[in-house]
């Protein structure tokens, strides 16, 4: 049996294992600045840009769907308003296709007959007779028109009907040949069995009136829906536009007055006196009103900046609105989705102005880290908007719900730009330790690569060991030491010493240990 003595003070002290990760101060410090500059500077501005703008409605509201209309989300219910809602689920009503005042069925026939000597069958070329016999056709039928998904989705009723009795889609034809083609399609009809023999059909001709009809209805709904996408995506890029443009001048006033307030709080520890401090924040004050009355009295290049953001802003509104409606053919975005995507597209639009000007002549690797600082800071910000936003929403029925979210989103915006913005600034040691980790690999033989695994592994072995061995030892110990406190075969004395050293080791306090006869009678006898 080991005497208590062996278990000394020193033993324990050697157990005080040293972290063997310890972050470089150097490298955190750098990334610490990032954050402070992401915090301070554009995550705040233009969190406040955006309270701001809210207010007065200028970013607009972001859709389920997004502002567009798109089959797949009409399919799925989702309409960008109750109009195109109302008319999609609108039943078919064949009186909503014969057309009005000038361009009804009726007058068409009659102006026909009066500028014509001779009408002729257009599905036959037979000669028509000038009465209630000749009928106008929809070549295109008027159901066709009416279930066709983006015809709905773009066009009014009113332009569907005018559509639909355009001369483009109208044939005069025989009262008994319209009745037999009733509301079928007249390529779809033509070839119906008997039918060539029984009214003598003429498949040039019909062949002929569908492609032109059908080509007029392509156009006319195409039309339509560049009309929408266009009218949708401008109004989305002057908002946008207004947000860039009204941002960088609250831009300027913010990053004035965090400047001052950092050279203010850089210099008040070493102020001598609580005076001294009052009368710097007022000199401060007084700088800072100068500063941005010089600031916006510079209407030259305030101008310049505002034009230049606002094009960027109009640009970038306008590629999201169409790139949204394009993913909302095949996928609904929520509207969440669809802020992340809008203000994608702006960073996309700053980063590529400056990739392709590169204003301060930098190289190619620089002008890159730039490049995606400028498009990653911009994403990190929308995320931690609608982090933001999120949270608003759950805690809507507290106090200080809006606050609470709004300093969540800056600091997730900020952590995770300046975490994006730390990693690229670091992107040629991360590729050059991967290069290093692929050229090690490459061209070796499978028994080469096991060979080095089975080297790392005896590397984590030979750091893990001591380690293991030293926590096994420590509990080994402990044990014999327990062993020592109650061993009815040896010395109350010995026995004594050793649960003291125990109970040290089991991290009894020095406060709650008996240590000799003294102790334990007042701690009985009281």
């Amino acid at each position: 049996m080991e005497n208590y003595a062996d278990f000394d003070e020193s033993y324990f002290k050697k157990l005080k294992l040293e972290n063997s990760y310890k972050s470089n101060d150097e490298q955190m410090e750098k990334f610490w600045d990032v954050l402070k500059d992401q915090l301070m500077s554009n995550v705040i501005s233009s969190f406040q840009i955006t309270q701001i703008l809210d207010q007065f409605k200028i970013l607009g509201e972001y859709k389920k769907g997004g502002d567009i209309s798109t089959v797949h989300n009409a399919e799925n219910n989702v309409f960008v308003d109750e109009e195109h809602k109302k008319r999609y689920k609108k039943s078919f009503n064949r009186k909503d296709y014969e057309g009005i005042g000038d361009s009804s069925l009726s007058k068409q026939r009659k102006r026909i007959f009066q500028e014509n000597r001779i009408v002729l069958d257009e599905y036959t070329g037979k000669k028509l007779p000038k009465n209630g016999t000749a009928n106008l056709d929809h070549v295109t039928s008027a159901k066709e028109i009416h279930e066709n998904k983006k015809a709905k989705l773009f066009l009014t009723d009113k332009e569907r009907n005018k559509m639909a009795t355009n001369k483009h889609n109208m044939a005069l034809t025989d009262e008994r040949l319209n009745k037999s083609k009733g509301a079928k399609d007249a390529k779809e009809w033509e070839h119906e069995p008997g039918k060539k023999e029984k009214y003598d059909l003429d498949f040039n001709k019909i062949d002929k009136k569908y492609n032109e009809s059908h080509k007029y209805i392509n156009r006319k709904v195409a039309e339509a829906q560049f009309k929408e996408y266009a009218s949708v995506s401008i109004k989305s890029g002057l908002r946008q536009g207004a947000r860039e443009a009204i941002g960088i001048l609250l831009y300027y006033g913010t990053n004035i007055f965090i400047s001052e307030l950092k050279q203010y709080i850089k210099t008040w520890k070493i102020k001598s006196s609580f005076s001294k401090r009052i009368d710097d924040l007022k000199k401060s004050v007084i700088d800072l009103k100068s500063k941005l009355f010089n600031k916006y009295m510079d209407i030259k290049n305030i101008f310049k900046d505002v034009f230049a953001k606002f094009s960027l802003g109009f640009i970038g509104g306008i590629i999201s609105s169409i790139f949204t409606a394009i993913i909302n053919n095949f996928v609904t975005t929520i509207p969440r989705v669809g802020k992340i995507i809008k203000d994608s597209c702006v960073s996309f639009c700053h980063a590529a102005k400056l990739f392709f000007t590169n204003p301060d002549r930098l190289n190619k690797y620089s002008l890159f880290k730039k490049v995606m600082k400028i498009f990653s800071a911009g994403i990190a910000l929308s995320v931690g908007e609608v982090i933001s936003n999120m949270i608003k929403d759950s805690l809507s029925m507290l106090p200080f719900s809006s606050e609470i979210s709004d300093f969540v989103g800056i600091l997730i915006s900020g952590l995770i730009s300046a975490g994006l913005i730390y990693v690229i600034d670091r992107l040629k040691k991360i590729f050059d330790s991967f290069k290093a980790v692929v050229r090690k690999v490459l061209g070796k033989s499978k028994k080469q690569i096991i060979d080095e695994y089975n080297k790392i592994i005896k590397k984590m072995d030979d750091f893990y060991r001591p380690f293991f061995t030293s926590l096994v030892e420590y509990y080994d110990r402990l044990n014999k030491l327990a062993d020592l406190a109650y061993d009815m075969h040896i010395s109350t004395k010995t026995k004594f010493k050793g649960s003291i050293m125990y109970a040290k080791a089991s991290g009894v306090s020095d406060d709650d240990t008996l240590h000799n006869m003294s102790e334990i009678d007042k701690y009985f006898l009281n």
